[in-house]
């Protein structure tokens, strides 16, 4: 016996759309090696999509959905690892994670019970994957000057946004027993709609991103030798060789400049350069060539108060006006502007500081 086949509602359409948005993103981002993790999780994202498009118009009978919300947060941290950690190659060990989510796949009829563990599935990746991210932002304050443009502060953003919308998302599942049928209709509707966004919004980030820091593991083996027993001295002597061919060949002034780029001008080791900045100079890379960037500015300034503090700021190799207020704020505790009117108000007393 023939079954009319079931109309499709507007959630339907949104998961069919969703779908196609996804997948053409993946054509997109998958000939780039470090979003590889991304069109991954786009993949993953599709299939959900497709499965809940299966179940809710009677395509298919047996549950599948409930076990996504336990590949949800592996693959995320997923793509997440291989964004941070450039020089690592996939494996296929990686794939262990989501053996939960096959072993939960014969009791998806405990629907709730499925997704409890998925909860806390996400929630444990989602705090391994914050402190990926923290450990990525401090290896790139402490190794490059270059922090505004590779910063990941869009990725911090979508994962707090993704954690209220699956927080949401379990008040609207454990509540449906309680709600009108439209309310929920709509409720679901709207949750679909910003999952969609939140994730057109992950992918046109991604796909912005100037640059991704690639040296964590390298900082990671710099704070290991930190550990070793330290020789001060040899650092002390190590910072002021550096200091000097940074200072004598402006080296400071370069656009964008890392350690890695130092460490090739210099023919000294990366994690040599890093420490004996960090234990000879007792401070870190970004701090000290910002500093002799902020120190070549007020010079300049006091030679001639009229230039544009921007004109200074590009000159002296910062790439952006916030790095240079914020780099400017930081070393002499007050900003630009203010600097400048106590310049023209007492220029002998400025030129003395400098």
């Amino acid at each position: 016996m023939l079954t009319a086949p079931q109309m499709l509602l507007p959630v339907n359409m949104l998961q069919l759309m969703s779908m196609g948005i996804y997948l053409f993103a993946i054509v997109l981002l998958v000939t780039s090696p470090r979003m590889r993790g991304l069109s991954g999780l786009l993949l993953l994202e599709s299939l959900l999509l497709g499965f809940n498009f299966a179940e809710e118009t009677g395509g298919l009978q047996y549950l599948i959905t409930p076990v996504f919300s336990l590949c949800t947060g592996p693959a995320f941290y997923l793509f997440v690892h291989h964004l941070v950690y450039a020089d690592k190659p996939w494996q296929w060990r990686e794939a262990g994670h989501f053996v939960p989510a096959l072993c939960a796949l014969p009791f998806t009829v405990h629907v709730q019970g499925v997704l409890a563990l998925g909860t806390l599935s996400l929630l444990v990746y989602g705090l391994l994957t914050f402190r990926l991210v923290g450990r990525y932002h401090e290896a790139l304050g402490q190794m490059s000057v270059d922090t505004e443009s590779q910063a990941l502060r869009w990725l911090t953003r979508f994962m707090v946004l993704f954690a209220l919308l699956a927080a949401t998302d379990a008040v609207r599942v454990n509540s449906q027993p309680y709600v009108a049928f439209d309310v929920r209709a709509s409720w679901y509707f709207l949750h679909q709609l910003s999952v969609t966004a939140a994730f057109v919004w992950l992918i046109t980030m991604a796909i912005r991103q100037p640059g991704v820091f690639q040296q964590l593991s390298v900082y990671e083996q710099d704070v290991v030798s930190r550990s070793a027993p330290e020789d001060d001295q040899t650092d002390r002597r190590l910072f002021e060789h550096i200091h000097q061919q940074v200072s004598d060949k402006a080296l400071f002034l370069t656009p964008r400049l890392s350690l890695q780029q130092l460490s090739e001008t210099l023919g000294l080791g990366v994690k040599d350069i890093s420490g004996a900045i960090n234990r000879g100079g007792g401070q870190s890379f970004s701090d000290y060539i910002n500093g002799l960037r902020i120190g070549h500015v007020q010079r300049l300034l006091a030679e001639r108060p009229d230039l544009p503090i921007a004109t200074l700021a590009n000159q002296a190799g910062f790439n952006s006006k916030t790095a240079f207020n914020q780099a400017f704020r930081q070393h002499l505790g007050t900003t630009p502007s203010a600097y400048l009117a106590s310049l023209v108000r007492n220029p002998e007393s400025a030129r003395t500081e400098s």
